[in-house]
């Protein structure tokens, strides 16, 4: 091998070398950026959170709000504005049955309801804009079990209703007395217990055609007021 030759071979076993070097290089330049990113990313964070501390929380406003678990299509639940105004909150399960929904109406009249496993309305509260403010549980037939209420004047009932929804007990409190009701199928009262204003306590039994069998004290009237009756 002649002088040219000889030098062109170490020229290009120095080119080699250079190019490799200069590829470690530049592995270790991208491992260092990717570093230098990582740290600069975590101290900003770190100083956002810091910031965010002493800052207030900011407000998100919106219409509508919607709950839905990844993969399914149904929202398990909202919270929106109605059109008419109302504010509407739902919660139910994936298959949109059982759950419960509270709403408040444009007038004033918040109502919450539950619903069981078939959609059917199984209890409800209310409370109405006149003041009056009831709790419902109710049947699967989607009749009155239970009621129980009180009105503005702070007169207040408990009412049991049979399964067809006819009310057969009553139990209430008023100003100046207290009583309870009790109605046969065809509501008409079979007995009469209370008391009275003047500190007395009356008992009266009826039969089916609504005479007295039994009452105590003798000369006592069966007086029941409306606001005892079953309603």
């Amino acid at each position: 091998m002649n002088a040219p030759e000889r030098c062109e071979e170490r020229l290009a076993a120095r080119l080699a070398a250079l190019e490799l070097r200069c590829e470690r290089l530049e592995r270790s330049r991208c491992r260092w950026r990717r570093g230098s990113a990582a740290a600069g990313l975590v101290v900003l964070v770190l100083a956002s959170a810091a910031g965010w501390q002493n800052q207030a929380p900011r407000v998100v406003e919106a219409e509508a709000f919607l709950l839905r678990k990844a993969g399914e299509e149904r929202p398990r639940g909202s919270f929106e504005i109605r059109p008419d105004g109302g504010v509407f909150f739902r919660m139910f399960d994936r298959d949109d049955k059982a759950g419960f929904a509270f709403v408040v109406h444009p007038e004033g009249a918040p109502i919450f309801t539950v619903f069981d496993r078939a959609h059917q309305r199984r209890a409800g509260l209310v409370a109405a804009p006149d003041g009056n403010v009831s709790f419902d549980l109710i049947a699967k037939s989607g009749k009155k079990g239970v009621s129980i209420g009180v009105n503005p004047d702070g007169n207040a009932g408990l009412n049991l209703y049979e399964p067809g929804g006819a009310p057969r007990v009553a139990i209430g409190a008023i100003k100046d007395r207290a009583g309870l009701t009790i109605l046969d199928d065809e509501q008409r009262v079979q007995v009469g217990l209370g008391t009275h204003p003047d500190g007395t306590s009356r008992l009266v039994l009826l039969d089916r055609l609504g005479t007295v069998i039994f009452q105590t004290p003798k000369s006592a009237a069966l007086d029941v007021p409306p606001a005892l009756r079953p309603r």
